[in-house]
């Protein structure tokens, strides 16, 4: 009996009808990817499989390659101002401020951050992300897929533009993922053969290439990650996790010959069908409007129209080069045949009176390319522009008069919050679940069980996430210009107006300003550790007092040493005191 709310239909019939509507909406951005890869990055585009493992040349209408330098400029900026490998680009904290400062909270999110750095570096991270960068930068769309082997250790990749397919939910936000792979025998041996299965889901035609020796010969299969219509959160098994993902042989069935791959196309045999809590792929969109898959409005759309105009205008500066350098001649009929194609120190022999029939060049020989030259280095211009290459190239594109440290600065800050649309798409849609799925995973291997989150973060029941980015902390660095503004003023006015200080919450002001500067959490000390100290000093000044108090308490009893100590007196008062300043000295 079928209990699927789908009738009798086949699960690979539905499958099969949900990537042919993912198909159908990416046909119209089709044609602006293949321009922008025809000028720009020729080879990160992959539109269908006949597309895998050609090396044939694809640049042929680029022929100068300013745009392609600034994408790759851009990407490698990206990579350094806000996931740099050098440096930790993300923070820990709580929505309770006083929690985050609490020393054992504090210190366990110090060392969580630092474990989770060392799993990015040992993990394929940071080798895939120039590529996600430039591909997010040229096309406007670049997606991270993230695999979890038994281990729990995580294995990124990232595909091609075009060599995938998505859908996303209500929110806009990506919940649907195909693609197509064309793996050759031997990988799929290894992938879905050789790991503890019996193989029987490999259609039969595949298992003759295997038997024939045939390791090398390519397999077209698909696979889809969609949200599982049989999700149910109290069950454990893969086949309910919330989405569900099937990699199938095109065209397979379990009605398979050895003729092909299939006679039956909808049947329900899979390679593999599994699950997962998190959806696996991370999609970056440079800019995301609501109602459209793929992200719009990048550096690469907004260039390209400048990027041809400039190959067009290279193509006739060269040719312009070309007519005064090797012009096309203009020769008398009659010296047909008596050249070689008038190359240096060719001699043709004429009469007397053919000779004064001259050669002339077609074109002018003054012909000038100046006002060419100059429109192109117009666009070259919008081109940097566009790509952002000013930004992170700032020295290079800056005149000397302007160079100073406080000019470029302001340049920098200027330029960096054209990106702030970006960088909180990147932060929202990527760098959040790509936090949240190294985290579950290093969860799942172990690695917090020696030293677990301390009792009071684990009753808050979550953490926040910061990123620390140079690109990310430019947009909070602005907040810290009033602080500052604010507290020179104080400052000066302070020296006539002392009482204006009393306004100032100084611990708050400095908790803020580092916040806002990212200062590592491990060089400001807990509200505890700074009343500990405070205490501890105005003990100290105590105890100073009053073992300076101590003489003059000592030459006071000795001048009435002879009065009366009977009674309430001046002499028993002073003696009394005397006794308590010596027990609050150390030693005494």
């Amino acid at each position: 009996m079928n209990n699927s709310p789908y009738g009798q239909e086949s699960k690979r019939t539905r499958i099969n009808r949900q990537v042919a509507n993912y198909k159908l909406v990416r046909t119209t951005y089709e044609g602006h990817w293949r321009t922008i890869a025809d000028y720009l990055s020729p080879y990160r585009l992959r539109m269908n499989l006949s597309d895998w493992n050609k090396g044939d040349r694809r640049n042929l209408n680029i022929y100068d390659s300013t745009a392609t330098q600034d994408l790759r400029t851009l990407a490698a900026g990206m990579m350094a101002y806000i996931t740099s490998p050098a440096s930790q680009w993300v923070r820990f904290t709580t929505d309770d401020p006083d929690l985050a400062e609490f020393g054992p909270v504090k210190d366990w999110m110090g060392w969580a951050e630092e474990r989770l750095s060392q799993e990015f570096v040992r993990s394929s991270l940071y080798s895939v992300l120039p590529g996600f960068y430039e591909d997010m930068a040229a096309f406007g769309t670049a997606v991270m897929y993230l695999e979890t082997d038994s281990k729990q250790t995580i294995y990124a990749r990232q595909p091609l533009t075009g060599s995938y397919w998505l859908g996303v939910d209500n929110r806009n936000v990506a919940n649907g993922y195909y693609e197509e792979l064309r793996p050759t025998v031997r990988q799929l041996y290894q992938e879905f053969w050789a790991n503890g299965t019996d193989g029987d889901n490999i259609s039969a035609h595949v298992k003759s290439l295997a038997e024939a020796g045939d390791w090398e010969t390519w397999v077209d299969v698909g696979h889809i990650v969609y949200p599982n219509e049989s999700y149910d959160k109290s069950r454990l098994s893969s086949k309910y996790k919330k989405f569900s993902s099937c990699y199938y042989e095109l065209g397979m069935s379990g009605a398979s010959d050895k003729s092909g791959y299939a006679t039956n196309p909808e049947g329900d045999v899979f390679l593999r069908e599994s699950g997962y809590d998190r959806f696996p792929v991370l999609c970056g969109r440079w800019k995301a409007i609501h109602g459209e898959v793929y992200g719009v409005d990048c550096p690469g759309m907004l260039a390209i129209g400048d990027i041809k105009g400039l190959q067009k205008g290279e193509q006739r500066s060269f040719q312009a080069i070309d007519k005064k350098v090797a012009p096309h001649w203009l020769a008398p009929a009659e010296l047909e045949g008596k050249g070689n194609g008038w190359l240096p120190n060719e001699t043709t022999y004429v009469s007397s009176v053919e000779g004064l029939k001259q050669l002339r060049p077609a074109h002018s020989p003054d012909l000038s390319i100046a006002e060419l030259e100059g429109k192109q280095k117009q666009i070259r211009g919008r081109i940097h522009e566009a790509l952002h290459a000013t930004l992170f190239k700032m020295l290079q594109y800056l005149d000397d008069r302007t160079r100073t440290a406080t000019e470029i600065e302001a340049r920098k800050e200027e330029k960096l919050v054209q990106l702030s649309p970006m960088i909180e798409q990147l932060e929202t849609s990527v760098f959040i679940p790509l936090v949240d799925t190294y985290f579950d995973a290093m969860w799942a291997q172990g690695d917090f069980a020696d030293y677990p989150p301390p009792e009071e973060l684990r009753r808050a029941g979550s953490f926040d996430v910061e990123f620390l980015g140079i690109l990310s902390q430019a947009r909070k660095k602005m907040q810290v210009a009033p602080i500052e503004r604010v507290l020179t003023f104080a400052a000066q006015a302070s020296q006539f107006a002392p009482d204006i200080l009393d306004n100032i919450n100084t611990d708050e002001a400095i908790e803020h300003y580092a916040d806002r500067l990212a200062i590592p959490s491990q060089i400001m000390r807990s509200p505890e550790e700074r009343e500990a100290i405070r205490q501890a000093r105005a003990k100290q000044i105590q105890q100073q007092q009053a073992a300076e108090r101590i003489p003059a308490m000592a030459k006071t009893a000795k001048d009435l040493s002879e009065t009366s100590m009977e009674g309430d007196t001046a002499l028993s008062r002073v003696a009394g005191a005397l006794s308590e300043a010596a027990g609050a000295v150390p030693g005494r």
